[in-house]
This record gives structure tokens, C-alpha cells and sequence, in this order.
């Protein structure tokens, strides 16, 4: 996506943590780049804001431009407009050029935006590429996270044929594409559990007594009728 270099008011520019994957700044850098902003401006190295001003990149510049400014919040500076709107595409595009270029993301600022990404729907490859790292690195950082959905589904998978539901509606509402897949998991998962369960439906073997009211209750309704 190609950007558009556009003179924005520096008050129009928004920050917002749930958008930007970077998590802490370094204050001495802020003003090393306060002392030398017009350098920076005459080298193109412009900030990077969503098509409604939310900063997508450049947060160390921003706090240099809103330090030099303090005084002046409608001062106009220059700075490379995406038209992006969508929150999803905002913050992709956002951890991207955070990982491309300038003042690196932390380990633990890219291993959120992982697993953040990962909940968007990209597939590991994908976010391999934006946040360049490799894909070991992607696959160590989403096990657990993959391991806990893959077990959320098969409960569902599991809960939903016991009630009857087609491998079709399962599919659907698991959001799993391809049928087969859920076929695949559903005679896995019976093998799997179907001899617990079925054990402990038929032979209660977990210590399942009758509920002492309820007998009470019927043996008293029947000495009633017999008394009547």
C-alpha cells in the first residue's frame, strides 16, 4: 500500500494504545530527535497515520514534534497518510512498518502482536513476514495459544455432535472451513472419549446417588393416595 504525504495539524494526530504495537519509548531518544527534527523532515523519515489520523508509526518522532511544539498544537508537519480505517488493518499495518524500519519493536512487544495478529485471522507465515522474524520464532510464540483454541474447539465439536449437529453446522460454527476436518477431529474425539463418557452414563461411576428429597417426596405422595 502505497502511502500519500499529506500537512496534517499535529492535534489532529491520535494515539491509541490498542492500534500501536509498540508499548514503552525512550524519553532520551524523544529529545535527541526534538534537537534535530528538521533533519529528519528534510529526509522523508515523515510519522505514518491512518486515514483518521490514528499513528500507525514514528511514536518517538510524534513526542519529538509534540516537545518542539508544546506551545503550537495546530502546527502543521508532514506525514505519510494510509488510507486505512478498519481497526484489524490499522493495527497490521501498524506492526509492519514498526518492523521494517527505525526503532525496533522488543521481543515481547512482537510476541503480543503475534498472538494479537494470529486472533485477526493471519496465518503464521503472514505474520512471520510483518514482523521479520522467522517462523520458528511465530510457532514457539502461538503454541500455547493454538494448543488452548484447538482444545476450545474440539469441546465444541465434541458438545455439539453429542447434540446431534451435522459435521456441515459444526463446521460452520467452529469456523472451520473444510468439512473433513471436523469429520477427522469428531471420530478422533470419539475414540478418545466415548468410553468415559458412555461408562459413565450407563454405569454412574461417579459415585452418582439418588436425591434423598425426591424419594422422600414420592413416598409421602404415595402413602397419600393409599390414606385418601
Amino acid at each position: 500500500m502505497n502511502p500519500e504525504i499529506k500537512h496534517v495539524q499535529l492535534s489532529q494526530i491520535v494515539f491509541d494504545e490498542a492500534v500501536y504495537p509498540r508499548k514503552a519509548h525512550d524519553p532520551a531518544l524523544v529529545q535527541k530527535y526534538a534537537d534535530s527534527i528538521e533533519n529528519i523532515e528534510a529526509a522523508g523519515k515523515y510519522i505514518a497515520v491512518a486515514a483518521d489520523y490514528t499513528l500507525l508509526d514514528g511514536k518517538h518522532r510524534w513526542l519529538a514534534y509534540r516537545t518542539v511544539s508544546r506551545d503550537a498544537p495546530d502546527t502543521e508537519i508532514p506525514v505519510l497518510w494510509y488510507d486505512v480505517k478498519d481497526a484489524h488493518a490499522k493495527f497490521a499495518l501498524a506492526v509492519e512498518l514498526n518492523s521494517t524500519h527505525g526503532y525496533q519493536l522488543t521481543t515481547e512487544d512482537k510476541e503480543a502482536a503475534a498472538k494479537s495478529l494470529y486472533s485477526y485471522g493471519y496465518k503464521q507465515e503472514t505474520i512471520a513476514k510483518m514482523l521479520s522474524v522467522s517462523l520458528a520464532k511465530v510457532n514457539s510464540w502461538l503454541a500455547r495459544t493454538i494448543k488452548e483454541n484447538k482444545e476450545k474447539q474440539n469441546r465444541k465439536i465434541w458438545d455439539m455432535w453429542l447434540a446431534c449437529y451435522t459435521d456441515e453446522q459444526i463446521a460452520e460454527s467452529v469456523g472451520i472451513p473444510d468439512r473433513t476436518t471436523v469429520t477427522k477431529r469428531r471420530q478422533l474425539l470419539c475414540k478418545n472419549y466415548s468410553s468415559n463418557f458412555f461408562t459413565k452414563v450407563l454405569f454412574r461411576d461417579d459415585d452418582w446417588k439418588p436425591p434423598i428429597y425426591n424419594i422422600w417426596r414420592a413416598q409421602n405422595k404415595s402413602n397419600a393416595v393409599e390414606h385418601f
